[in-house]
């Protein structure tokens, strides 16, 4: 490296703490004029780089993604498969991310909210995670800092939503499910205890429920890709096991709360149980394709909470009244997001975390305009899931039903909902027997 002057090296000092500074910032830290200042960034031009124009202007040093350059493109592919370049994501010091495209420009520590789905999470995030690992990252994402999951980014072409950087090359399509009854069957049994052979570390003590991604296809053309839609998959243990059986119930349930839901006027995701006989299944398309090759792009609303609204998170109806406060969430969505919580509520759904709701996201809805919410996805009573550390100890019986959601007008679809769970056969009696129980807590009788 040449020598520096002391006021070169003062410069990228102030810079390196600073992390982004406008010519005046920088003319006032080292007492020179703006000419001067102009010279030094001039000289300086291989290792300081340029943001903005005129008087918008601002001066960083890039840092590069694990080698790779610290300036990226950035794709946008819309609901027809299209993609283009909507502009460029630069990594600069200080962990900031500068993203320029042609309806909106940021400038964030860490990842901006809108692209927070590039980190890895959850059960398929670990699996993605662990391939990864090969190429120096840490297996587990949850240790990943802002460099490791731009890089990821880089690597990964099939990230949920719509956006991504780098050079976007084809990716291999997930496993094609035919359509015939029983070859579906037997495939996804095998893709399910090859995904079982390779569960990621700490996927079981987190309770994260095992999926995968595969392709649904119709007829006349069942083996092509192109005319396939993405889909994702849950699986349960083997059944005739406890956990196996509990996870059957369980995810009868939640293709049931679908069900209900979008009987009373509620987008849910497109979604169908299945049993092979050895496994429970629940398949349920993703919303963030259209068809093969378009996508949506859908940021969780925790995510949208960090980054639209200064007040701690605390649950979805809140979010969403804040949401529609500031104008980023029409009244009638605010309304149909409240309801949905309270359902959940009333139907013993105790995992309605910030990564269970989520929304649509248009390019020039990321710095204004009501957000669109996307399908309830998600949603059964997770009051009994079971615990793999303590096993079964949490058993089927009635719960008191949340006095506020009794009074929302959730309540006519949680009723709904836990008198056809207590008439179906599908379930177990156990669950038949507690949903009745339920029903009858839930009727306007009851209170």
């Amino acid at each position: 490296m040449q020598n520096r002057t002391a006021d070169e090296r003062r410069l990228l000092e102030f810079l390196t703490r600073q992390g982004l500074a406008s010519s005046n910032q920088i003319q006032s830290f080292l007492g020179k004029s703006q000419s001067a200042v102009s010279r030094l960034l001039a000289v300086l031009d291989q290792e300081v780089t340029r943001i903005g124009r005129a008087r918008s202007t601002r001066y960083s040093i890039p840092r590069k993604i694990h080698g790779l350059n610290h300036e990226q493109s950035l794709y946008w592919t819309d609901s027809r498969g299209t993609a283009r370049q909507i502009g460029t994501l630069m990594f600069l010091t200080g962990d900031l991310i500068h993203v320029q495209a042609g309806a909106f420009e940021t400038t964030t520590q860490g990842l901006p909210w809108y692209l927070s789905s590039w980190k890895l999470e959850g059960f398929l995030g670990r699996l993605q995670a662990q391939r990864l690992a090969t190429q120096g990252l840490d297996g587990n994402p949850d240790h990943w800092n802002t460099e490791d999951v731009l890089y990821s980014a880089l690597q990964i072409g099939n990230h949920t939503g719509a956006l991504e950087i780098g050079e976007l090359s084809a990716t291999e399509p997930p496993p094609v499910l035919p359509p015939d009854a029983a070859m579906m069957d037997q495939t996804l049994d095998e893709i399910a205890e090859d995904v079982s052979r390779t569960l990621p570390a700490g996927s079981s003590a987190g309770g994260e429920q095992p999926k995968f991604l595969a392709l649904l296809t119709a007829e006349p053309a069942p083996s092509d890709p192109s005319q396939a839609r993405p889909a994702l998959i849950k699986f349960s243990p083997p059944l005739g096991t406890p956990f196996g059986d509990r996870w059957h119930d369980l995810l009868q349930a939640e293709s049931l709360a679908g069900q209900v839901l979008s009987d009373h006027g509620i987008a849910s995701a497109r979604s169908r149980f299945q049993s092979t006989g050895h496994r429970a299944y629940l398949i349920s398309e993703r919303f963030d394709r259209v068809g093969a090759r378009g996508r949506r792009h859908v940021i969780a609303i925790g995510s949208v909470h960090r980054g639209l609204l200064e007040e701690r998170y605390t649950h979805w109806g809140d979010t969403a009244r804040a949401l529609a406060r500031i104008g980023r969430l029409r009244y009638e969505d605010m309304q149909r997001t409240q309801s949905v919580f309270h359902f959940g509520r009333l139907i013993g759904n105790a995992d309605m975390h910030g990564g269970n709701l989520s929304f649509f996201v248009e390019p020039d809805e990321i710095t204004s305009g009501p957000l669109e919410p996307a399908p309830i996805y998600d949603m059964l009573p997770m009051i009994w899931k079971p615990n793999p550390a303590l096993g079964l100890e949490t058993r089927y019986s009635p719960f008191a039903p949340d006095e506020r959601a009794l009074g929302s007008t959730a309540r006519p679809m949680a009723l709904d909902f836990w008198d056809r769970l207590g008439q179906s056969q599908a379930v177990s009696q156990p669950m038949r027997e507690t949903a009745r129980s339920m029903a009858d807590r839930c009727r306007p009788s009851a209170t």
